[in-house]
């Protein structure tokens, strides 16, 4: 309603993710990005609050792109076709290759999860999120935008053997959500009442964090924009 232009698209690209939550995003941008119309917009609750923030940043300009932190892309033209060219050109701009699948202990996962509330996720690929400790440590550090939190809950939990995922339902079984779990150089554990949108975005995780370069400082949303965001309607 705000943005000028005919067509609007607002998407959660999972390459234009991978670069929205890292520190220092506006340099990133501002490097890859020198001939886009665009602008940058610091995370803020979606709704009303996000909106009043894009209306400030149209008061004194009309881009044609807003790179939302922690949350996704809004792109405007007047024509489709113009819209998903600026899509693809931004997603392929930022796109860095995978990295090299490693080999994970499947038995080992199964066995933790027998006779359980879990089970292994059924996208494989996901999986590998467990394979370095890298992820691992993006994985359970914190949250990196809004839907994660809202399909997955705050927080992501490692473990290493089967009492700890007894241990874990214990704790969490008057909530809401049980958390997902995580098991070092063996999988990713999902409860068995998980709903498909939410295992999906698992697999929507890892392809984030396997395309964030090595080192880099990531900033996740805070506990106060985590209850922000599981409070709301």
């Amino acid at each position: 309603a705000l943005m000028p232009h005919k067509y609007i698209f607002h998407i959660h690209c999972l390459n234009s993710i991978s670069l929205l939550v890292q520190e220092n995003v506006e340099q990133k941008l501002a490097n890859y990005f020198r001939d886009l119309k665009y602008s940058f917009i610091k995370y803020s609750m979606p709704g009303l609050s996000l909106a009043k923030e894009i209306q400030k940043i149209l008061k004194d300009n009309k881009p044609d792109i807003l790179f939302l932190g922690n949350h996704g892309l809004v792109v405007g033209s007047n024509s489709i076709s113009g819209a998903l060219k600026k899509i693809n050109f931004v997603s392929k701009s930022i796109k860095t290759n995978n990295h090299k699948k490693l080999r994970l202990n499947n038995n080992m996962l199964h066995k933790i999860a027998l006779d359980t509330f879990y089970r292994p996720t059924k996208y494989s690929e996901s999986n590998q999120l467990a394979s370095k400790d890298e992820y691992i440590n993006i994985l359970t550090s914190g949250s990196l935008f809004p839907d994660q939190v809202v399909f997955l809950g705050p927080r992501i939990l490692k473990i290493n053997d089967k009492s700890e995922i007894n241990k874990i339902f214990e704790e969490f079984k008057t909530k809401i959500k049980l958390p997902i779990i995580v098991v070092p150089k063996a999988g990713i554990l999902v409860p068995k009442n998980i709903t498909p949108e939410s295992e999906e975005l698992i697999f929507a995780i890892y392809l984030i964090i396997s395309r964030i370069p090595k080192n880099e400082k990531i900033n996740y949303l805070n506990e106060s924009q985590e209850n922000e965001i599981t409070n709301s309607e």
